[in-house]
């Protein structure tokens, strides 16, 4: 596969992640839908760097961020945005033209801290484009998305923040089957979260308190403070979905943001021993980062012979199928309506 091609494939799967992630949270479109956890931040972030490919994507974020807004802790996304690297051909002048066009004007002061992030590293917005927020022409109905989603729920009750995504995370591992974790400790509940940990401590404490939680031990993992729900303390809420396990989307943006660095190394190369070794590493930082987002997928490329040797053609395929593989996960079995 000519490389240029690999690069449409790969932008073509990332599209795709973000519309299952997007009809999980109430995107009217067909389509497989997310059935792992959600992160509206994250998706946020994400849809900003492959939202040029399909702006179909912009206009369903703009359109949810408009009727939306409310639950999204600004603390927890400007976490997000400081978490990840300022690209060249920067997303965030974009991001920050969608946002621009879904506030009223009431709204944009919650939200200036944000803003000043994305200008600070966009300079002024290059662009502004009007996306007509005020129908919700591609959004389901307010009702089909709160029962599809326990997140949302959850921070209608709590409001938005770590309390209400500490409880959710909390329940996925809990109830998850296909989750890699099922008892968490503090800092990595803070980890997956992206939550500054004494937040975390705070709210565990409140939810040991009201005997929501208990503090178990795992001395054969070295870990001393981890927390589990205690059963039948579960919120019970009816949800037409049911997430199979919790994964870190941040991740899920590194590894694109990983593979728009990689087209930019090889950019021009000609030499095909440095574009396969730029490709090996790429593929090797993709393995970790699918483990660092919780996902059970292990996509190697066995070096058995020296890397010259290996088919360029090999080592993008590699990466595709690692990236198809995380897909697959994110809609599950149940993807499809």
């Amino acid at each position: 596969m000519p490389l240029e091609n690999f690069f449409k494939s790969v932008h073509k799967l990332f599209v795709e992640i973000c519309w299952s992630h997007w009809k999980r949270l109430g995107a009217h479109v067909d389509g497989p839908m997310n059935r792992c956890s959600t992160d509206p931040e994250a998706l946020i972030i994400l849809t900003s760097l492959i939202g040029r490919e399909d702006e179909r994507l912009l206009e369903v974020m703009a359109q949810w961020i408009h009727h939306y807004e409310r639950l999204i802790p600004i603390e927890r996304m400007k976490s997000l945005l400081e978490q990840t690297p300022i690209e060249p051909e920067t997303h965030y002048s974009l991001l920050n033209s969608v946002i621009h066009s879904s506030l009223h004007e009431n709204q944009k002061a919650r939200w200036k801290t944000v803003v000043d992030i994305l200008k600070s590293a966009s300079g002024s917005i290059e662009e502004i484009k009007n996306y007509r927020v005020e129908s919700r022409k591609k959004l389901e109905d307010h009702e089909k998305i709160v029962k599809q989603n326990i997140h949302l729920t959850l921070r209608y009750i709590f409001g938005s923040g770590c309390r209400a995504d500490a409880y959710y995370c909390l329940i996925v591992s809990h109830k998850a089957r296909e989750s890699r974790f099922h008892v968490l400790s503090d800092s990595q509940l803070a980890s997956c979260l992206h939550y500054h940990r004494r937040s975390v401590n705070y709210v565990l404490n409140d939810f040991r308190d009201a005997h929501l939680i208990e503090k178990k031990k795992k001395s054969a993992q070295k870990i001393l403070s981890a927390y589990d729900l205690v059963d039948g303390t579960l919120i019970k809420v009816d949800r037409t979905v049911e997430e199979k396990a919790y994964i870190d989307w941040l991740k899920i943006v590194f590894m694109l943001m990983s593979l728009k660095d990689l087209k930019r190394k090889i950019k021009g190369i000609q030499n095909k021993l440095i574009i396969k070794k730029r490709l090996h590493e790429n593929l090797e930082n993709l393995k970790g980062l699918v483990a660092e987002a919780y996902i059970p997928l292990v996509r190697s490329l066995p070096l058995d012979q020296p890397l010259k040797e290996i088919p360029i053609e090999d080592l993008t395929d590699s990466i595709l199928k690692t990236i198809e593989g995380t897909y697959r996960f994110i809609i599950g079995p149940k993807g499809l309506p």
